[in-house]
């Protein structure tokens, strides 16, 4: 299987997980699109849009980590009024999940966190092969973890 095969698969593994998840998109940092899966729905999405939207939540505010010496932001939520974009930061991509907050609330952080684990390797293996990169369990544990604190929220 070919690495953009196996980048589909996570993607396409991470909208099964819950049918209030509507669209999985992943982008390099401008916004151009890699690769994207879909479920039909009554909300129109533009796959162009939400990865501009995506893009613009890290680029914005890279300076302003920078200034503050923060390390970079890997998570972001953006609400509207029936979606919810939830921006990862997986170096040099953005995966984002587009999420029917109204439908199903909180995601499921552990098995999105596993299916991050493999997707990290095979963005790693496509974008940065041979660079010392943070381990894939590592990141998907960091994830993982502010999933659930997020989701604690709506308790």
């Amino acid at each position: 299987m070919s690495v953009q095969e196996a980048l589909v698969k996570s993607l396409s593994m991470i909208l099964r997980l819950n049918k209030a998840t509507l669209q999985v998109l992943l982008a390099d940092k401008s916004g151009l699109s890699i690769a994207k899966v879909t479920r039909s729905s009554d909300i129109d999405l533009d796959a162009l849009t939400i990865n501009s939207i995506s893009a613009a939540t890290y680029n914005f505010s890279e300076e302003i980590w920078k200034d503050l010496g923060i390390e970079s932001q890997r998570i972001a939520f953006v609400f509207f009024e029936k979606i919810c974009l939830i921006n990862i930061r997986i170096a040099p991509t953005i995966l984002t999940i587009v999420h029917d907050f109204n439908a199903s609330w909180p995601v499921n952080a552990e098995e999105i966190g596993k299916i991050i684990a493999q997707l990290k390797v095979d963005i790693d293996e496509m974008f940065n092969p041979g660079g010392a990169n943070e381990d894939g369990e590592t990141f998907s544990s960091f994830i993982r973890n502010i999933l659930y604190l997020f989701n604690m929220g709506n308790e």
